[in-house]
């Protein structure tokens, strides 16, 4: 039913004495925006049309309270419900919507994310942590000072997928085509901290260029212009692939480093002539044990980083039937997984549901 009867009463109606309700047509106008001054009666309207959408129009209700004022606690302990920290409710239902979209869900059922104070929610969020799909950011990998104190990198997605890290300039984008990683910075204050990160940067990128069989001094024809392999946000902006953004000068200008030292320090790296080689070259095994110290960073950084809030359900469930049983490390919900270990939990599954 896309029509919606006698949604709300309309105000200017009521003050002739005249009970006329409206309808609201929701194929036309799925989204809406209730605002008004405090006591003006905002979350009344909310409740009332909370109600009639799920009497009339047999919607599955998400509500997201981002002030956790009181008003909605009649719903506590509800599975769509949550104050305050909202985000994993809030990822769900962005998740079933973008199911809908892709065409992976096909039910048609309707379903209505009610979100109170969007803006409260909003001015909470550490402007930090990227782990929130509202952000509608990302990027391939961090560097930075883990919880051990050491520098290293976390790779938060596959290299061969679209990082939206720069967003759109006036010719295109490097997010279509370039690996992007962010450094973390601190008080910028710290030169210690600068280098150990710069290096770990420019090893990482050695690395990518070495596995892609990148020229890291050379240049691409993208969007029709000249493209340098390496390049930073700021960069970008200036030949009109990306948003504009002072990183990485802010943090380099306090330590006298430019784009040109990154490529000069990764094609010595490569070539065997960085500071810390030979000089008769990097031979096969070092290049190797390189890659193999780095992929063991990696893995130890997921191996301490904890489980994100959407999948709680999902673990309880497979701990509680003992698809997983974790190692002798922990659970390690971020590690990778083999294709061997893979089987085994499907395995695992069929069992259970043979059982049942």
């Amino acid at each position: 039913m896309p029509i919606i009867p006698g949604i709300l009463w309309r105000e200017d109606y009521l003050r002739q004495g005249l009970n006329i309700s409206i309808n609201w047509d929701t194929e036309v106008a799925p989204m809406g925006c209730c605002f008004g001054t405090t006591g003006s009666g905002k979350t009344y309207a909310l409740k009332l049309l909370c109600g009639k959408l799920v009497k009339y129009g047999n919607a599955k209700l998400t509500v997201c309270d981002g002030k956790g004022g009181g008003d909605f606690d009649f719903l506590k302990g509800c599975d769509r419900y949550a104050a305050i920290d909202v985000t994993a409710v809030f990822d769900e239902f962005y998740n079933s919507f973008l199911a809908r979209q892709r065409g992976e869900d096909e039910s048609q059922d309707m379903r209505v994310l009610l979100f109170d104070e969007w803006s409260a929610y909003l001015d909470g969020l550490d402007e930090n942590d990227w782990n929130h799909q509202a952000l509608k950011k990302g990027v391939h990998a961090f560097i930075g000072k883990l919880t051990n104190g050491e520098v290293s990198t976390v790779q938060t997605g596959p290299w061969n997928k679209k990082a939206w890290g720069c967003g759109p300039g006036k010719k295109g984008s490097c997010n279509s085509g370039w690996i992007q990683f962010e450094m973390c910075e601190d008080g910028l204050d710290d030169p210690d901290y600068f280098q150990k990160v710069y290096r770990e940067a420019v090893e990482l990128t050695a690395y990518l260029c070495k596995i892609h069989g990148l020229d890291p001094r050379g240049t691409v024809n993208f969007c029709g212009v000249k493209t340098p392999v390496i390049l930073c946000h700021q960069d970008s902006y200036r030949i009109g692939l990306g948003g504009n953004h002072g990183d990485v000068y802010i943090w380099f200008n306090q330590y006298g480093k430019t784009m040109d030292d990154v490529r000069n320090d990764v094609a010595a790296l490569l070539e065997g002539t960085g500071e810390d080689k030979e000089e008769d070259g990097m031979t096969k095994a070092e290049v190797l044990q390189i890659i193999k110290e780095y992929e063991a960073q990696r893995d130890a950084a997921r191996a301490q980083a904890g489980p994100s809030d959407w999948s709680k359900a999902a673990r309880a469930w497979a701990e509680s039937n003992g698809i997983i049983s974790g190692t002798g490390a922990g659970m390690q919900y971020k590690a990778t997984c083999t294709r061997e270990q893979v089987v085994q939990l499907l395995y695992r599954a069929a069992h259970l549901l043979e059982r049942k």
